[in-house]
């Protein structure tokens, strides 16, 4: 910068007298005249783009890997008296540019950036399974883009020191038309669709450096919203600030139909009634290690599912048992008693009673109608048949020649209300301590996960209430994508709809997994204590509890002999205990008396639980010999 400016500066003695700074400034005077006046054009220029060492593994390349790939063709450049236009076409699509620099100065006055008709699948790089950089996302991207961007100087010539208020004015533009996504971490499913636009003025500090923008507008989708952002990039202050809003209420139909289909799987066809205010803060600084989210507006569940309308083919997969129906005998609250008082707390019995399509759950009117119980097959495509006996086949995460089906039509579901009040206690206050008071969407726990993933830059926590938890078992898959975190709380929102909170516990406590082919409370309570569910202690009901995140470390407990004696096991069995406590499930005499928090086994249990694991090891050795023994021999066949 500073050579652009003759050095010219009088001597102490008054006069002025050429330095070598003076003579070397005059040259660069003479030569930017020069360069001023000139006038240049080039043309038939392309810009290619080697291939990234490392992307394509050696054996499976084509024979087309190793050349450059185009990125921009037919370029021309033209240089005039300080401005610099450049036109290029890629391979669908054309740039322009312009560049208007000042005399006296380095930065431009006035420059613009025009992306038209840009196909982003057409562009190297989004079609070939591209990883960014530490995040394990692979995609492929598509879609015709136009960018606008225009940026203005707020001053006249380059400053002697660039003062925080210098800086750019910006306009911008940008429009995604027909734009598709295909990403396993999003959905099974290529994301098809995706119609955004935005526009919005902004200001670029070039001192700081920082960027931001007020009031820019966006719309994805026939949703429009207002967005606020500010970008510092400061060393040592980096920052990302990013508000989305919405200017008014819109319909919930309308937002879920801004998700694209892929996302919303069996849900695409959902009907939901009432109207929200959303809105996203979003605070990243310091290399993602202060992140900050939150999403509000849904506090108060303005919205209201009418229906699921699962398809046809993909409805519920359940049978139903009809010897075991029974109407949802007691709605309780189970709480520790003295000994000379112990009735629990109670609510009157509950009925069903059908409500359209639908079965809903509510105190009966004393003396209750005898009522013909429901078809629960006609509510298979919606979530009504979890008030039913249903049967439902363990699919996904047992062993191969396992038969596990859970439900209150099998002879190993325990009811809650001949469950001791700790176990259920013990089960919800371990992750969702809210769970009888909040909604199956809880905003706190979305912002807690969306925290930690950024944080971390991986999936490392996914934020679901119990009740969630349970439409995983019942519903979807165990895979960690969007879609089925998308579906998963639109299910859990209808669940809450026309489910009680006592039957989603129980079914809850009856479904999750507890060990490797232990499904159930029941099962669980033999498996591990050799007892019926119904007997456990609370130390053992916060061992369950405590299985939970990772069911398969129950078995090597048991092999071990003991719990640990320290560190978070106990410090987590002792936070249970004292939980329990505070929500009246035990007294403070019960919670003392579990102490030290050990839980231990029989020696002959252990033991039979190791020879378990090792004809289990051994099998699956003999397996694993099996399948390279075929293999084998399959290489050694003659080709036909």
């Amino acid at each position: 910068v500073a050579l652009l400016r003759a050095a010219r500066e009088p001597s102490e003695g008054g006069s002025a007298r050429a330095t070598p700074e003076a003579s070397r400034g005059g040259l660069v005077d003479l030569l930017r005249a020069a360069a001023w006046a000139t006038e240049l054009l080039a043309s038939e220029g392309a810009i290619v783009l080697p291939p990234a060492a490392g992307e394509v593994d050696a054996g499976e390349a084509d024979a087309g890997d190793d050349a450059p790939q185009m990125l921009l063709k037919n370029a021309t450049l033209r240089w005039h008296r300080g401005q610099l236009d450049a036109f290029a076409d890629s391979e669908r699509g054309r740039a322009l540019a312009r560049l208007i620099l000042h005399p006296a100065s380095l930065l431009p006055r006035y420059a613009r950036v025009h992306l038209e008709g840009v196909s982003l699948d057409a562009l190297p790089g989004l079609t070939t399974q591209r990883t960014l950089p530490r995040r394990g996302f692979r995609g492929e991207y598509g879609g015709e883009l136009d960018v606008f961007i225009e940026a203005i100087a707020g001053f006249d010539a380059l400053p002697d020191t660039l003062e925080p208020e210098r800086g750019y004015a910006l306009r911008a533009a940008l429009s995604l038309s027909e734009g598709w996504i295909d990403t396993e971490a999003l959905a099974d499913e290529r994301l098809e669709g995706l119609n955004l636009d935005a526009h919005g003025q902004g200001w670029l500090n070039i001192d700081r450096p920082a960027l931001s923008t007020e009031d820019a507008r966006v719309s994805f989708r026939g949703v429009d919203a207002r967005l606020d952002a500010s970008l510092d990039l400061k060393p040592g202050e980096r920052a990302l600030s990013l508000k989305l809003s919405s200017p008014g209420e819109i319909a919930c139909q309308s937002l879920l139909g801004a998700v694209p289909e892929a996302l919303l799987g069996v849900v695409a066809n959902a009907r939901v009634e009432g109207d929200v205010t959303p809105s996203l803060d979003l605070i990243l600084a310091e290399e993602l290690s202060r992140v900050r989210v939150r999403i509000s507006g849904f506090e108060e569940t303005p919205c209201r599912f009418t229906g699921l309308r699962i398809p046809y083919a993909e409805r519920a997969e359940v049978a139903f048992n009809m010897e075991r129906a029974r109407v949802y005998p007691t709605r309780r609250t189970l709480i520790a008693r003295p000994d000379d008082d112990p009735t629990p707390e109670s609510v009157p019995p509950a009925r069903h009673e059908l409500v359209g399509d639908f079965l809903l759950f509510g105190p009966t009117p004393q003396p209750a109608e005898e009522e013909p119980l429901p078809d629960w097959h006609r509510y298979r495509r919606d979530v009504g048949w979890l008030n039913g006996p249903f049967i439902k086949k363990v699919e996904e995460g047992v062993s191969e020649d396992a038969n596990i089906r859970v439900g209150p039509g099998t002879s190993s579901y325990v009811p809650l209300d001949e469950l001791p009040g700790y176990v259920g206690g013990a089960m919800y206050l371990s992750e969702d301590m809210l769970f009888y008071s909040s909604r199956a969407l809880s905003t706190a726990l979305i912002n807690r996960a969306l925290r930690m993933n950024i944080s971390r830059s991986r999936y490392v926590y996914g934020g679901s209430t119990l009740t969630q938890q349970l439409v995983k078992n019942l519903f979807l898959t165990r895979d960690k994508t969007l879609s089925r975190k998308i579906q998963e709380v639109i299910i859990g929102w209808r669940i809450d709809e026309i489910v009680p909170k006592e039957r989603v516990l129980e079914l809850y406590l009856n479904v999750i997994e507890f060990a490797p082919d232990v499904y159930g409370i029941g099962p669980a309570a033999r498996f591990y204590f050799e007892k019926d569910a119904r007997e456990l202690t609370p130390l053992e009901a916060i061992f369950l509890a405590n299985l939970k995140p990772a069911p398969w470390e129950g078995p090597r407990l048991m092999r071990r002999g003991r719990t640990p004696e320290r560190g978070w096991w106990i410090e987590r069995t002792a936070e249970i205990g004292q939980r329990l406590v505070d929500y009246n499930y035990l007294n403070p005499a019960q919670a003392a008396a579990m102490a030290p928090y050990v839980v231990t086994w029989p020696e002959a249990r252990v033991e039979l639980e190791r020879e378990r694991y090792r004809q289990a090891r051994q099998a699956e050795r003999e397996r694993q010999q099996e399948i390279r023994e075929r293999l084998r021999r399959s290489a050694q066949r003659p080709s036909p």
